[in-house]
């Protein structure tokens, strides 16, 4: 068994056992302690189980033990109590039991907790009461006690209040005495606006005009605590709870219009003034931010506006992802083009290098030829004297020429040479320094490609898992709200072989979540369900109630 449930089920034995109908104060400390603690369900699952099948001793003690712990727990504690599935609950127990102290016990405690925190869940419980025939007649003799009551007692709060706020002899007041007031009257300050403060995050829930008033009554109350100086001890305290009064009365001014006589209020008046024609732009943007804070959003414009986020920074992801793969195409075309005028360069260069070799080769060629014609020459001169004389001779100017013609040839070819390794040089640098700078940005190109994909996904994850998250939560809120467990009871109809044997139906419905028949001894048998079908209920109908629960059903 669990040890949470343990312990909550020897806390209630206690509580049973104790003498006083409200049990034990420490052991309701206990159980408030762990309500605050988040396990309220836990709390209430226990306080059902004593409540349903145990004496009516015991069930008069459950339902003080509830008050106790509703006194010092919360509205969040007060709303779980209120919902449909324990409301059922208590008007079928005051219904059916036979002992009326039972009766009389769960209607009274509704009563106040009607009265103390205004829901609506407590106001239906009320109205069902009021108008069920057997309990009607004691509903509301127990409405007109708690009304007197309620009233000789705001009588007397009164008076205390006004001791409280004005000690004209404090020598004669014992000074435990208004500690104990002060204490009090500070729990009764913070009690109230902790509710209003609840109400308007959720005003579907917890009505809030009655606490409103509260609250303007008590903030007032504050104020001439503090104007009488009788109060020095807790004089910061009243200072902090007057304008935590003043901003949260503000703020249901903002939401409600109601006139409560706060600052919102009054700048309205003062701007329908006549000699105040012009609004100020500072009040009204106030006002703005008063009514988005107070504005209770809808999950389903949630879940909008997060999808509506979420398609924007999907299209700029977009948009940036195909800017970086336009840029990368382009800085690939650019590397392509650099690519081939480098293997032009290069084959440019061996033509090049080929024609100085050509000519460097004739070059050789023309001297070897030089060299064999003079020697040739000289032969000739010395062989053939006489017709040398009557011949011309060679002139040593055109050597000269000859000579001078051949030096200037090879200096030309080595500038040739020369120049053009030049060129080749730099337009090989040139190449490679493009190429290196192309491939640099064509690897960052990518890497910034694939960081932008990954912040994407990212991103995108992380708005799934949120919206899941939403979706989940609110779907749990409103099944609690419900209840999660439903037992539904089908009847089916009577056979054609029960028919014609004579048979007849004793089944009767006395309300729709109620079966009753007549067994075999003449006794009536009555078996209360979440909801019954007879026999003429459509299949339709059935697959509507249990539709919302199949989630539930694959989680359980």
């Amino acid at each position: 068994m669990d040890p949470l449930k343990t312990e909550i089920n020897g806390i209630l034995s206690a509580q049973i056992a104790h003498p006083k109908p409200e049990g034990e104060h420490d052991a309701t400390m206990r159980l408030v302690e762990h309500i605050r603690k988040g396990n309220a369900l836990v709390v209430l699952e226990c306080v059902k189980d004593h409540f349903k099948y145990n004496p009516p001793a015991v069930q008069i003690k459950m339902m003080h033990v509830l008050d106790q712990c509703l006194n010092n727990s919360g509205p969040q504690f007060a709303v779980m109590l209120s919902t449909e599935k324990w409301a059922d609950r208590f008007f079928k127990v005051a219904k059916t039991t036979t002992d009326a102290a039972v009766r009389d016990c769960i209607m009274y405690i509704a009563i106040g907790w009607a009265k103390r925190y205004h829901t609506s869940g407590y106001n239906r419980l009320l109205q069902r009461f009021a108008e069920s025939k057997t309990l009607a007649t004691p509903f509301r003799q127990l409405l007109r006690r708690f009304e007197d009551k309620h009233r000789s007692s705001a009588a007397s709060q009164q008076k205390q209040r006004a001791e409280l706020q004005n000690f004209d002899n404090v020598q004669n007041v014992n000074p435990n005495q208004i500690l104990d007031n002060e204490e009090t009257f500070l729990l009764q300050c913070q009690g109230d606006l902790a509710s209003l403060e609840y109400s308007l995050e959720h005003p579907h829930i917890l009505q809030d005009d009655d606490i409103a008033k509260d609250c303007k009554k008590h903030k007032l109350d504050c104020m001439h605590m503090l104007e009488s100086e009788q109060h020095e001890r807790i004089a910061g305290e009243l200072m902090t709870i007057i304008e935590r009064y003043s901003d949260v009365l503000e703020l249901y001014e903002a939401m409600t219009g109601v006139d409560m006589g706060e600052g919102s209020a009054a700048k309205t008046r003062a701007l329908n003034d006549d000699d105040l024609n012009e609004a100020d732009s500072d009040d009204d943007e106030h006002q703005k931010r008063l009514r988005a804070r107070g504005r209770h959003q809808d999950p389903n414009e949630v879940l909008l506006q997060a999808q509506q986020q979420q398609q924007q920074f999907m299209d700029n992801e977009r948009n940036e992802t195909n800017q970086l793969r336009q840029q990368l195409e382009e800085l690939r075309t650019k590397h392509e083009d650099l690519q081939n005028k480098y293997k032009d360069a290069k084959l440019k260069n061996k033509e090049a290098v080929a024609a100085l070799e050509q000519y460097a080769d004739r070059v050789d060629a023309l001297e070897r030829d030089g060299a064999g014609k003079a020697g040739a020459l000289a032969t000739l001169a010395a062989s053939a004297a006489a017709v040398a004389e009557k011949k011309p001779q060679v002139s040593e100017e055109m050597v000269q020429r000859m000579r001078s013609s051949t030096q200037s040839i090879r200096q030309g070819l080595r500038q040739i040479r020369e120049m053009y390794a030049k060129d080749i040089g730099k337009d090989a640098q040139y190449y490679a320094t493009q190429l290196t700078s192309a491939m640099a940005a064509i690897v960052q190109a990518g890497k910034m490609e694939r960081q932008s994909d990954q912040k994407a996904l990212q991103w995108t994850q992380e708005l799934y898992k949120k919206e899941l998250k939403l979706r989940k939560q609110y779907y749990n809120t409103i099944q609690e709200l419900k209840g999660n467990i439903r037992v539904y009871c089908r009847v089916r109809p009577m056979l054609k072989m029960e028919l014609v044997g004579g048979h007849k139906d004793i089944m009767t419905y006395p309300s729709t979540d109620e079966l009753k028949f007549i067994d075999a001894n003449g006794r009536p048998k009555l078996f209360e369900f979440d909801e019954v079908y007879p026999p003429d209920a459509p299949q339709s109908k059935v697959f509507e109630d249990t539709s919302p629960l199949i989630d539930s059903v694959v989680d359980g």
